[in-house]
């Protein structure tokens, strides 16, 4: 096809290239009349950067017919300079694709957007219309220029014409950027809540305003002993223990005047255990308002408590009952003094019946008498004399002294050889603990006492039955009955000295018999742990310090 060159008048303003060079006389009217166009525009004083680029099909470079006087300032650049110093500017390019009602951003850094430049243009130059939106970096100052262009490609030159305009859309994309940044935090920050709910060590449930559990972790699977599926959806009183649920019910009234509540209730799982927990619960606003309510295991700081009320308690009965057995046993020498001598002279008289009344009342004063020496072994928690002792031996007494009463079986680790006790202070309560063990299952058909002496390393222990006992090595004395069990309004008075669950009336024992026990360990620098359930027997642990 011939080339018409001399018919196109060339401006002096022109600073492009095509015009110039031997293309069809087409493509050189169409780009002078667009040339001539966006001048009349900018002389306008429109403030618009206006832009005429162009490129050969596959090959690397690219060039401008027409830059306004705007783009030019903007880069403080020459027309041949813009396409270099316009690459080296941009940090990224932002494609924005609809999709039915959605916008995607396709995010393009300058090296993916370098390198897939051909595709690029490709892909502009079958669309004939491109937009996009770059960020720049020039002369210390960030800023965004969307470009909006229609693109021609004059098949017969095999070059491509883009006819632009750059619109500077800082504010906007500034906006966007602290838009998506602000997104972006709140996705982190849901997924770290999400993370620290699924992975608590605590039980956590979400809770509807109505009471329904909505949501709750994992580790409530594993303390409430349900499915997911089966907390889910229920009521979350369900949970908490009969006796707790008004009292409980009324703190949580509280969240809808204030945003959080903390108390202490108790729990109650699968299996009818109950659980001593601490209750932190927020209301958060959301649409519709829900509960959060984080649910905290505090059997370890309730048994720490409860060990140091017994401590406490053992300490003030200690002293008192020593100033108590003192006086009585001052009398009581005199008493008994005054009833030897009566007892003397009655014989002297020949009076039987006076002798009688005298020799019980000596009987009593007796008993009277082992009762305060019981107090003062009791109150008394000086240094000890121990010696190693072969544990079969040691048991073998009382074994045979129980052995028509119930059945006694010794289980022995053979790491143990000895055990390093005062024997006759530890004997006395071991035989209060087995005569306790008898009484709890005289009427039972079960009539059985486990022993189980054992070593223990609690040096790294994280149990929560061991938070109240020192960290240590220990000789583990455990003795386990299949009795009635002890109420759990009771287990922890068991200690206390004279406290009984049998009538005044009754004739057995003292209810001292435990005391005496705490007392022994005591002295031995030990601890002493009782667990119980009701109509399944109770396991009495001693833990002795090596």
């Amino acid at each position: 096809m011939k080339m018409k060159t001399n018919s196109i008048k060339i401006p002096k303003y022109y600073e492009g290239r095509l015009l110039n060079q031997e293309k069809s006389y087409f493509l050189k009217k169409s780009l002078l009349s667009y040339i001539k166009k966006l001048k009349s525009i900018n002389e306008f004083l429109i403030p618009s950067i206006l832009y005429i680029s162009a490129w050969e099909k596959d090959k690397n470079e690219i060039w401008y017919e027409y830059a306004g006087e705007n783009f030019k300032g903007l880069f403080s650049a020459e027309i041949e300079e813009l396409p270099e110093v316009f690459k080296k500017a941009v940090i990224d390019r932002k494609v924005y694709i609809k999709n039915e009602n959605r916008v995607k951003i396709h995010t393009q850094n300058k090296d993916l957007f370098l390198s897939k430049k051909f595709k690029i243009r490709s892909e502009i130059q079958d669309s004939g219309f491109n937009e996009a939106v770059y960020k720049i970096r020039s002369e210390n100052r960030t800023f965004w220029l969307k470009d909006q262009a229609f693109v021609i490609y004059f098949k017969d030159d095999n070059v491509t014409v883009s006819i632009g305009n750059l619109t500077n859309v800082t504010k906007e994309m500034e906006a966007e950027e602290a838009r998506i940044e602000a997104e972006d935090r709140l996705i982190k920050s849901q997924k770290l809540l999400q993370s620290l709910f699924n992975h608590s060590y605590d039980p956590v449930f979400v809770i509807a305003l109505n009471g329904k559990i909505i949501d709750c972790n994992e580790i409530s699977e594993k303390t409430f002993g349900y499915f997911k599926k089966d907390i889910v959806s229920k009521y979350y009183t369900k949970f908490i223990a009969p006796e707790e649920r008004k009292r409980f019910e009324k703190k949580v009234e509280g969240l809808f005047k204030e945003q959080t509540i903390r108390t202490d209730t108790v729990v109650e799982n699968k299996n009818g255990e109950k659980i001593p927990v601490e209750v932190s619960a927020v209301r958060i606003n959301n649409n519709p308002p829900v509960i959060q309510a984080f649910i905290r295991d505090i059997s370890d700081k309730v048994l720490l408590e409860n060990e140091k009320i017994k401590s406490s308690k053992f300490e003030l009965v200690s002293t008192m009952a020593t100033g108590i057995a003192h006086d009585i046993s001052n009398i009581l020498s005199t008493i008994l003094g005054n009833v030897s001598l009566a007892l003397i002279e009655a014989e002297k008289s020949g009076s039987k019946k006076t002798g009688e009344i005298l020799q019980r009342i000596e009987k009593a004063g007796k008993h009277l008498d082992s009762l305060t020496k019981n107090f003062f072994r009791i109150s008394d928690l000086s240094s000890i004399i121990k010696q190693p002792v072969d544990p079969e031996s040691f048991f073998s007494p009382l074994i045979e002294k129980y052995k028509d009463l119930m059945a006694i079986k010794l289980f022995k680790n053979n790491e143990v050889d000895t055990l390093n006790i005062n024997s006759q202070m530890m004997g006395s309560a071991l035989d209060a603990v087995l005569e306790n063990s008898f009484e709890a299952m005289e009427n039972s058909d079960k009539k059985l006492t486990e022993i189980h002496i054992t070593k223990i390393d609690l040096t790294k222990s994280n149990s929560e039955v061991h938070e109240i006992i020192e960290k240590g090595r220990y000789t583990l004395i455990s003795i386990k009955d299949y009795g009635k069990g002890i109420s759990e309004k009771n287990i922890n008075r068991v200690f206390d000295p004279y406290f009984s669950t049998k009538s005044l009336s009754s004739a057995k024992g003292t209810g001292l018999g435990l005391t005496k026990a705490f007392s022994a360990v005591k002295q031995h620098n030990g601890y002493i742990t009782i667990s119980s359930k009701e109509n399944f027997g109770t396991n009495l642990s001693i833990y002795l310090p090596e």
